[in-house]
């Protein structure tokens, strides 16, 4: 790696890698610095659903709604939210209990498994806006336009982003953001499995922190989480766990 100019920051070849591998020379820190910036860095979230919160949030949402799928379905499937907006309803097959993705954040493509719940609030939507979804040529949800361009997906992202921090405010529920819903999905799958390879697979994820959950899961979950169970593997409910969650 080599510097063509004292004032402009290096050519780092890590940067072409998958993002999170990229680092910061204690040169292009001072660079940024000039510039009035900060190097960026993963912050790793650990907020959990509180008793009670999951209820309060739905509450927020009318019955059939699209932020009521949006919401139920990040939390049911650990999707991101980009996954999510930029479904369409043929990638949905509800026979095999399945979503298929193509875009996915680590370039590959998946099959995202469908719980019971995920799988009667699609199928119900889908029968209910069946018109709806047609017009916008079978986009599942009306929040984004159908254009791939990353200005608008970013715009896409916010908006969504800003629909729901003013829900769970308005919930009374506070320090909770959007991509919270993916670690605390993330967190519910593997308190129902010992199989963290296959969850890992499942919310795909290249991050190593997503199966850093040895610390501890909880014993006692909301009587309201969809993700109630009698199939629950007993070990790995531990009070006081933490699953950390990467982006």
């Amino acid at each position: 790696m080599t510097r063509k100019h004292p004032e402009i920051m290096a050519q780092n070849p890590l940067r072409l890698l998958k993002r999170g591998f990229s680092t910061y020379t204690p040169e292009d820190t001072a660079l940024l610095a000039q510039d009035g910036k900060q190097p960026r860095f993963d912050i790793e979230r650990d907020r959990r659903l509180e008793e009670g919160e999951e209820a309060a949030i739905l509450k927020m949402f009318e019955e059939g709604s699209e932020e009521r799928l949006f919401f139920i379905l990040a939390l049911e499937t650990a999707m991101r939210m980009r996954e999510c907006y930029t479904l369409y309803v043929d990638q949905v097959n509800l026979q095999k209990r399945t979503i298929h993705l193509e875009r996915s954040k680590n370039g590959e493509t998946r099959q995202v498994p469908l719980s019971s719940v995920a799988r009667e609030v699609l199928d119900s939507f889908i029968r209910e806006h069946q018109a709806e979804i047609a017009a916008r040529d079978g986009r599942l949800f009306s929040f984004w336009n159908g254009d791939l361009a990353i200005r608008n997906l970013d715009r896409t992202t916010a908006d969504v982003s800003r629909r729901f921090r003013i829900a769970f405010t308005d919930a009374g529920v506070q320090g909770l953001t959007f991509h919270d819903l993916r670690h605390e999905a993330t967190c519910r799958l593997f308190e129902r499995t010992t199989l963290s390879v296959v969850v890992n697979k499942d919310v795909a994820s290249s991050h190593a922190a997503f199966l850093n959950c040895s610390g501890g899961f909880r014993s006692g979950f909301s009587q309201t989480s969809s993700f109630n169970s009698q199939s629950r593997v007993a070990p790995l409910q531990r009070s006081g766990w933490r699953c950390f969650a990467a982006s």
